[in-house]
């Protein structure tokens, strides 16, 4: 039996446009969404594209006597959808937001752990953020598939009973964070090595840091991206001034020298960077930010790794950062802006 290749197609290939094809096209599809979810029960009512105020939410419906919001977004998730999110949630008075975008800034996912872990149980509103994908099969004889969406959970509820939460849910997640913030506590004692203003830090229950790089909205970012069970370690450079022609500018600024500091990376490291930029094609072009960063390929659950896995993680994070605060930090202090 011949097995095909699985590939990724760039979304945009497969919907142009995320309001005119995709959204339309995910409101005839619903069920091959809420497999991924764990929520089956049929959808009826389904509108689209339903005024909220000065706002329009995507795909509204109803499970039993509950309303269902979903948001969707091409490319990272940002600030903008965050907020209509709780908006929706609030004047639809929602049971279910799902957020679905391409990527997740750690800082979204870490506000969708937040209302999860401070409204589920009071109001019963459940969160979710969804990756998505878009993939096809190539045969040996060289004929493709039709492509098809892929969803990846990366934030949920967990547990959807209010009780059952209170007695399983909360203790896993306070798990969870307490062994975070002791990585957090550990990292930092062993960063503050290498560079002593992280003695200053404290450690926190989110999955990032953030250590600014001599340029007010300029940060090194040490952080987790993934799921709230499995996430791999990243190091970036986050631009993100209020003015998007500034964050723009030193992006670029920075990208005239992209041969020399691949170069001089290549020699420390085995990880690819990954320069991400609306001038590039990779990023919306309305997004505020701009980054340059690296990701591991190891994933780490805080609830259950061994004391191996996450002293591994702590020194990729500690190694990368060092290394790309070395290469990055004079060049940022001789920006020409």
């Amino acid at each position: 039996m011949e097995i095909g290749i699985i590939e990724q197609v760039p979304v945009r290939k497969v919907w142009e446009r995320e309001d005119t094809h995709f959204t339309p096209w995910l409101s005839n599809h619903l069920p091959e969404l809420q497999k991924q979810l764990g929520l089956l029960s049929p959808i009826s009512e389904i509108e689209t594209e339903i005024d909220t105020g000065d706002f329009r939410a995507d795909i509204v419906g109803n499970m039993g006597e509950h309303k269902i919001v979903i948001e969707n977004m091409f490319e990272d998730s940002d600030h903008g959808h965050l907020g209509k999110c709780i908006t929706y949630a609030s004047m639809l008075k929602a049971r279910y937001v799902v957020w679905i975008a391409e990527s997740f800034r750690p800082e979204h996912l870490s506000a969708i752990d937040w209302l999860n872990e401070n409204f589920t149980l009071e109001s019963g509103v459940q969160f979710y953020a969804v990756e998505l994908s878009a993939i096809q099969i190539t045969g040996k004889d060289g004929n493709v598939s039709a492509p098809a969406a892929q969803f990846k959970v990366l934030r949920e509820p967990g547990i959807e009973n209010k009780e059952e939460r209170e007695k399983i849910g909360v203790e896993e997640m306070s798990s969870r964070y307490e062994n975070r913030k002791q990585f957090w506590a550990d990292f930092i004692d062993a960063y503050s090595k290498i560079n002593p203003k992280w003695k200053n830090f404290k450690p926190t229950t989110d999955n990032w840091k953030s250590s600014g790089a001599g340029i007010s909205g300029v940060s090194f970012n040490p952080s987790f991206f993934g799921n709230s069970r499995a996430s791999n370690p990243s190091v970036g450079l986050y631009i993100q001034t209020p003015h998007v022609e500034r964050n723009q500018k030193i992006f670029d600024e920075i990208m005239k020298q992209k041969e020399s500091i691949e170069k001089r990376w290549n020699d420390v490291s085995n990880e690819k960077i990954i320069w991400r930029s609306p001038n590039l094609g990779n990023l919306k072009e309305k997004t505020q930010f701009r980054d340059i960063r690296i990701k591991s390929n190891m994933e780490i659950d805080f609830k259950s790794a061994s004391d191996e896995e996450k002293n591994k993680a702590r020194e990729w994070l500690v190694e990368n950062l060092s290394n790309f605060e070395k290469i990055f930090a004079p060049i940022i202090k001789n920006l020409s802006l």
